[in-house]
């Protein structure tokens, strides 16, 4: 059985980016868990066993998040959160893996082909490669998910949406099911 880490990014003392919407503070901590717990309700139904990271708002380390999933022996490591930028026009989605890394990039690759464009118009930011801790320090393939700019009004207020969430999650589940496949 395939195992899958996912990892909520931020959390506890650590909110991460902000935005509003709808005259209300959103935060990418909040948003991360609520995408994690679809991507994970959607992993578990197609048979993949999945841990997380966080199941609450606690803050948890980043050697910490990367140990939890190296000691369970995760398959893949996928890092979700929001992009954030003090140009509130900012927008679009993009994907990193640790350079170097063949199969973190193919992973990488495969969800922003799933991501791009699809989401409502949403912008592809592209692959990108990037010396993260969650990336450096995993033993497993591992990408980071920069769903779309929270610090953007228009994206705040849809992130919010459980139904946007779920459809982040099912465009990366996507992906992830593309690469597993190609390794079959």
């Amino acid at each position: 059985m395939t195992k899958i880490w996912l990892d909520a990014g931020h959390g506890g003392k650590d909110c991460g980016a902000v935005g509003h919407a709808d005259g209300k503070e959103v935060t990418e901590a909040e948003i991360n868990l609520k995408i994690c717990y679809h991507l994970s309700v959607i992993l578990k139904s197609k048979g993949y066993a999945v841990r997380q990271t966080r199941g609450n708002d606690t803050y948890v380390g980043l050697t910490r998040r990367t140990t939890l999933a190296n000691e369970w022996g995760a398959d893949l490591f996928i890092s979700i959160h929001c992009n954030g930028s003090a140009n509130p026009k900012a927008e679009g989605n993009e994907v990193f893996h640790y350079p170097g890394s063949i199969n973190g990039e193919k992973l990488a690759d495969l969800i922003d082909i799933e991501m791009s464009g699809r989401l409502d118009d949403d912008k592809d930011r592209g692959v990108k490669s990037a010396n993260f801790a969650v990336l450096r320090k995993t033993n497993m393939p591992a990408v980071l998910v920069e769903t779309e700019f929270i610090s953007n009004p228009k994206w705040a207020e849809k992130l919010q949406l459980g139904s946007h969430q779920v459809a982040i999650a099912g465009k990366i589940i996507n992906g992830i099911q593309k690469y597993l496949d190609k390794d079959n």
